[in-house]
């Protein structure tokens, strides 16, 4: 051989080492087809004299079976490496159309194609071809497998009588916001599957195609709230002609509307009454109340499926409720409705208890002080007071729940009154208020104190006199100049205005003072007095 085409010859093969070895990167988009082994045989053949692929025989390979979905790892850049970590078997009989040929072509990276049946494999050399497989390439044959490790749907033996795919088993259907859901047993070497959906009354329409024998479940997202479906499965097998199995009837069956809500309970607290519901599968809920012997009434709607609780704040204190529960889908404008459960769950709002009364005393000239027990949970207290035969009359609203006395100022004196007091519970606009002690706690305020004008001594003692009050009479008190006030005398007229004191002792000092007081019977209410009081040297 001459040297110069020795030259160009070794220069050829050390080119096609180093293509082979180094693989540019290309993204190639998945095209639909009816199999993927169609697919792959149609990108191929699509790339027939191209010469962009010479010396890149693996990189043509990976190319075509992207095409179809079936994507590798980027380590096997090699038909070598691809042999390595990919082949099945190194049989040269029953290959499978649309297997990838692995080839020891004598360099180190070696040769592979694409079965295409018939004795032919598509692979690209100087150029992408598609032709017999000539005694050489047999020569160096290692063995076929599958670009990626995953069969391409399609793929089979050519001589093969191939049998029809059992029927895929129905397992179970499902309804929720995402639409309906069948599931079925796989069947082995299955392509594909169909699946039929048919209405109430309508007939069977194939409505989808799945790739790939490990499918066993779809959502068909396509549904419409408050309609009734029917499903069933075929199993596909893709070989020279399809083979399809035949497929369970009646099928499975369900309607697009949620199902009947579990009721937890319902409860009571200062911030209204709370129901509770399992979760299930839908686009939201609505809830209903009534009252004992009522009629359901609408109350609120609530989206989100992970609702569970709602809480109402506008039932009234005392009054026994009854509640249930809704759940609905909508898909578009179409929304069906759920079964609810008729006797819902009942309870009586909540109540504050009565405050407990302790007592009325008066404090000062009309002055009375209320005292009472807290109540638990109150927010605040408001006091109310009448007299004997009137009405209850609001005092002052306690905006505390720790201050349980309250000092209240008559109009009147003279008068006894009667004090009441409420407890409330306030939750954002909602008040709640509790009963009261309708008896009520009573106290008459204190006298006016009387006002001391004048005292006087003469042989007969001392006098004292003051200015008149409101009273049923006053209580004198006396003392010596080194003594304590001593109550001397009572006077039951409140008309009187003064006193003389008979038992004094000539040359001692003696003080005064005055308190005026009123009678209920066994009673009295004392007014203060005025100190020191007015003093005099008996005579």
């Amino acid at each position: 051989m001459p040297r110069r085409l020795s030259k160009v010859i070794f220069s050829f093969l050390f080119f096609i080492l180093v293509a082979a070895a180094v693989v540019p990167t290309e993204t190639t988009a998945y095209a639909e087809s009816t199999t993927q082994t169609a697919q792959i045989f149609a990108t191929a053949r699509s790339k027939i004299g191209s010469t962009s692929y010479s010396g890149y025989c693996q990189r043509f390979v990976r190319i075509c079976y992207e095409s179809a979905g079936l994507y590798a790892s980027s380590d096997a850049t090699t038909a070598l490496s691809a042999w390595k970590k990919w082949g099945v078997s190194s049989s040269s009989e029953n290959i499978p159309v649309g297997a990838t040929l692995y080839f020891n072509s004598g360099s180190s990276s070696g040769h592979v194609g694409i079965y295409t049946g018939n004795g032919k494999m598509v692979h690209a050399v100087s150029t992408v071809r598609e032709e017999t497989i000539s005694s050489y390439w047999w020569s160096c044959y290692l063995g076929w497998g599958y670009q990626s490790g995953q069969k391409p749907t399609g793929s089979y033996v050519e001589g093969v009588e191939y049998e029809t795919p059992e029927t895929p088993e129905l397992k179970e259907i499902s309804v929720s916001t995402d639409g309906i859901q069948i599931s079925w047993e796989s069947v082995e070497d299955a392509d594909a599957y169909y699946i039929y959906r048919k209405t109430s009354g309508g007939s069977w329409t194939r409505i989808k195609t799945l790739t790939g024998s490990s499918k066993e479940s779809w959502a068909d997202t396509s549904v419409v709230a408050g309609e009734t479906y029917s499903y069933t499965v075929k199993a596909v097998r893709y070989v020279s002609t399809t083979l399809t199995s035949s497929c369970e009837k009646p099928g499975l069956t369900a309607t697009v509307t949620p199902e009947k809500v579990t009721l937890i309970e319902a409860t009571t607290s200062g911030d209204g009454n709370t129901v509770t519901w399992e979760a299930e599968e839908a686009y939201g809920y609505r809830i209903y109340r009534k009252t004992s012997g009522g009629t359901w009434t609408k109350l609120a709607t609530l989206k989100g499926k992970s609702k569970t609780s709602y809480t109402d704040t506008t039932a009234v204190a005392g009054e026994t409720y009854s509640y249930t529960v809704k759940a609905y889908f909508k898909t578009g404008s179409t929304v069906s409705w759920a079964e609810c459960d008729r006797t819902g769950v009942s309870m009586t709002t909540y109540t504050l208890a009565a405050p407990v009364l302790k007592k009325a005393v008066a404090v000062g000239y009309k002055q009375i002080r209320i005292t009472w027990e807290a109540v638990e949970d109150a927010t605040g207290y408001r006091i109310y007071r009448k007299v004997a035969g009137g009405k209850w009359s609001r005092v002052t609203t306690i905006k505390s729940s720790s201050k349980v006395a309250y000092r209240d100022t008559v109009p009147d004196d003279t008068e006894t009154y009667i004090y009441t007091v409420k407890a409330y519970y306030k939750h954002g606009s909602t008040t709640i208020w509790s009963d009261c002690d309708r008896t009520g706690v009573s106290a008459q305020a204190v006298p006016k104190t009387p006002t001391l004008q004048k005292i006087a001594r003469s042989t007969r003692g001392i006098r004292i006199t003051w200015k008149a009050v409101t009273a049923d009479g006053y209580r004198i008190y006396r003392k010596t100049a080194d003594g304590t006030w001593t109550h001397v005398k009572s006077l039951a007229d409140g008309e009187t205005t003064t006193w003389l004191d008979t038992t004094v002792e000539t040359g001692e000092t003696y003080s005064y003072t005055v308190k005026a007081y009123f009678s209920n019977g066994k009673e009295r209410t004392v007014s203060s007095c005025e100190k020191p009081g007015l003093s005099a040297v008996a005579k």
